[in-house]
């Protein structure tokens, strides 16, 4: 066999690998061993407690990988394959960031007759002034969507290498707080609708010193004065140059360039062009300053586009919006499976639904339902019957008579999973597109 051959060969039975472990198949992972397979890992000693980390024989095996199996977001993100005359090593990453290479010595078969596993912890995957910055394995926001990113999921993204944070919106204290005692002791940011930002919610925000504040939706300037004395980093999010400008006068830490494809509250312009041109002003302005990528970033084909455009991270919603720990409806997760990034629209109907009055121009991105067939282009109001059966809806998760909050990245949306898996594989990917289109 030719090395070219060996190497495909080497290749697709890591797939095959990788896929039966995260469709939990037990029997198709253990179809790649021989019966008397030798396996020494240093999770062997610190599950099994076997000092020497050996395990002897498929019957071993077969209980140990059945402990791994039962772990609810158990994950794997193949890295890259190395093939080797009798061997073949698989370099991989797990859902809570560890790196992997288990190499394994291949029988007249290609089964393994001995496998070794060596872990490292997270690396960055993808480096920028975005993951040196803050500290991050990888160059990813996850975006503070109200009500739907709470706690569990901030960490999650945060304890991934990310930057997880706590969707506080509208400003209602005490579901902030309960979703930061969530988080635990993982660090993680706020995030808050700015011309919903009060004093007294400034100053509780304040007082918990937050990784970073994500502000949007107003004059950054006098926040963002306070949040800088006191050390904390802010992030503010724009969609046009004007509000750029005025960010970078502000002296904001980061600028968050949000096209219109963003699920939830935006305006008009398109991510692919308002990206670059703001990279263009950062350059000319205050070159410092980062800058971050908004809107349909759900995978590694949008977090490596991002990249190229300029920015120097991306802040992902709707695909974090689709993780297991995020606070959204099972019904709303299940139309997202089924949609396309044709089933959204931008509309005012949700907010005069739910009462908020949300000045111009911004609208929000939902997905369409009988409710947005109905009164997106009314002229008035729902009416209050109306408005009720709208907000049952939305806390059932009954995407047709409610509307999900999400964008047109829910086409390129067909499953629900942990946050870091999602964090994983999506940085894992934008590194593999970039090195390629570096070669």
């Amino acid at each position: 066999m030719t090395p070219d051959a060996a190497q495909t060969r080497a290749e697709a039975r890591a797939r095959d690998w990788i896929d039966a472990w995260n469709r939990r198949d037990l029997e198709a992972v253990l179809d790649h061993y021989d019966d008397a397979v030798e396996v020494v890992s240093p999770l062997v000693v610190t599950r099994l407690g076997q000092p020497d980390g050996t395990l002897r024989g498929k019957a071993a095996l077969r209980g140990y990988f059945a402990i791994g199996m039962a772990k609810p977001d158990l994950h794997f993100t193949l890295h890259d394959v190395r093939c080797g005359v009798d061997r073949v090593t698989i370099l991989y990453g797990r859902e809570d960031g560890r790196r992997v290479a288990d190499t394994l010595h291949l029988g007249p078969d290609g089964r393994a007759l001995r496998m070794s596993a060596c872990y490292a912890g997270p690396a960055p995957v993808l480096e920028t002034r975005l993951t040196r910055a803050f500290g991050l394995t990888a160059p990813v926001v996850q975006a503070p969507m109200a009500g739907a990113a709470g706690g569990r999921l901030a960490a999650a993204v945060s304890t991934a290498g990310g930057l997880g944070l706590i969707g506080g919106g509208y400003g209602d204290a005490d579901w902030i707080a309960r979703e930061w005692a969530e988080a635990g002791h993982v660090p993680v940011g706020i995030g808050v609708i700015g011309w919903r930002l009060t004093d007294a919610l400034l100053a509780d925000i304040l007082a918990r010193a937050p990784r970073a504040v994500f502000l949007s939706f107003c004059d950054p300037a006098a926040p963002a004065r306070r949040l800088r004395d006191a050390g904390i980093p802010v992030l503010h999010q724009v969609q046009d140059t004007e509000g750029a400008r005025a960010a970078l006068d502000a002296g904001v830490t980061a600028l968050v360039a949000q096209g219109g494809e963003a699920g939830g509250h935006g305006a008009a312009r398109g991510t692919m062009t308002l990206v670059p041109e703001i990279a263009d002003l950062i350059a000319a302005r205050a070159p410092d300053t980062l800058l971050l990528a908004a809107g349909g970033i759900a995978d590694g084909r949008g977090l490596a586009a991002a990249l190229m455009l300029g920015a120097d991270g991306a802040v992902a919603g709707t695909r974090f919006w689709a993780a297991a720990e995020a606070l959204v409806p099972a019904g709303f997760h299940a139309a997202a499976h089924a949609a396309t990034g044709d089933a959204t629209l931008r509309t005012r109907a949700i907010d005069r639904a739910r009462g908020y009055d949300w000045p111009a121009p911004w609208t929000c991105r939902v997905m369409r339902s009988a409710f947005t067939d109905r009164w997106h282009d009314a002229d008035a109001p729902p009416d209050p019957d109306a408005r009720a059966a709208f907000l049952s809806a939305q806390a059932a998760g009954d995407a047709r008579h409610g509307a999900p909050i999400a964008g047109e990245a829910v086409g390129l949306i067909r499953d629900t999973r942990p946050a870091a898996a999602l964090l994983s594989e999506m940085t894992a990917d934008a590194a593999r597109r970039l090195s390629r289109s570096c070669a």
